[in-house]
């Protein structure tokens, strides 16, 4: 089942393709992401079936019980331009009815049914803007990030966790018998004592270590070691490991509230904000959301720290309820 980044991920595209349906390059960007990985055509199945069932419920007349609407099977594998002819509602006025209210219900269980189904897992977990510390049974620390989620499982002979979602910053106690692993998506992480945070995004495993020494392994890569300040990123799409030094001070520095980015995309910077701020947000601009950026982010005032990002830009956070923002340039 996609993951809640997996989900968030298919609408921004969703929401990408019907605001430039002529953009072949935001098209062909679109296919290498659908085909990196299943769960990212099930998402985006998903989020066209939501704008299906909208479109029906608004155009049928009152008292008439609008007939579902099949969406064609690969839908948007061979033509992105189809997929979101199929997705998007006709313009209609919305009916005052409990099927509309049915149907804005059902699109918020396709978002976040598979964030609850993976959090069922999960031994810890943190909600939206939350940051907390917990003790391991071996006395290791973990802090979670915001909406993060964090499974465990420790054997006489092995320490393993499991990062389901999210972020999270380890400091883990030294046991030459008993090696501490974290799994995370397509990385693992392979310890004894040392400190290291680890993020895991729709699109990329981060891995980034602050003391000690560590063995990274990305997918079929060789197990990298690490040393400190270094910071290693795995791209799922294209199977890529990108290096960085850092300053050691900066990893892990979201625990104090600081969000510190270097020469990252504006949406991967506003993917990580997403898990301190209430509401969804949204980002249909490629061309926006490419631009690079390096600063510091106060999340938590999460709305400044969007403005702060995409101003430089031309871009403008546009508040339409207390749940949902959308970025726009002005």
């Amino acid at each position: 089942m996609p993951s809640r980044a997996t989900v968030e991920a298919a609408a921004d595209w969703l929401i990408r393709l019907r605001a430039s349906p002529d953009d072949t390059a935001l098209a062909a960007r679109f296919e290498d992401w659908l085909a990196a990985r299943p769960e990212h055509q099930l998402a985006f199945d998903a989020q066209c079936r939501t704008w299906s069932l909208l479109g029906d419920l608004r155009s049928a007349p009152s008292g008439v019980r609008a007939p579902p609407r099949p969406l064609p099977r690969a839908v948007s594998r061979t033509s992105p331009r189809r997929a979101v002819a199929v997705a998007r509602p006709p313009r209609a006025v919305p009916r005052r009815s409990v099927l509309a209210l049915g149907a804005l219900v059902a699109g918020l269980a396709i978002l976040l049914l598979p964030g609850v189904m993976l959090r069922m897992g999960a031994d810890h977990v943190t909600s939206t803007g939350e940051t907390r510390t917990v003790t391991l049974e071996d006395g290791s620390s973990v802090t979670l990030g915001g909406d993060s989620a964090l499974a465990t499982r420790f054997a006489p002979g092995r320490r393993t966790v499991r990062l389901i979602s999210g972020e999270a910053y380890f400091d883990v106690k030294p046991d030459p018998s008993r090696p501490f692993v974290v799994d995370a998506g397509e990385a693992e992480v392979r310890v004894l004592g040392t400190a290291f945070d680890v993020r895991l995004g729709a699109e990329t495993a981060v891995v980034a270590l602050a003391r000690g020494a560590v063995q990274a392994t990305f997918g079929a890569e060789a197990a990298r070691t690490m040393v400190p300040g270094e910071r290693l990123h795995y791209d799922t799409t294209s199977h890529a490991v990108t290096h960085e030094q850092v300053p050691v001070e900066d990893i892990g520095a979201w625990r104090d509230g600081r969000l510190v980015v270097t020469d990252a995309t504006v949406g991967e910077v506003v993917e990580r904000i997403r898990r301190y701020h209430p509401a969804w947000i949204a980002l249909p601009d490629a061309g926006l959301s490419s631009a690079r950026v390096t600063g510091v982010y106060d999340l938590r005032h999460p709305d400044a720290a969007l403005s702060a990002l995409v101003e430089p830009f031309g871009g403008r956070v546009h508040a339409l309820s207390p749940y949902l923002r959308v970025i726009a340039r002005l």
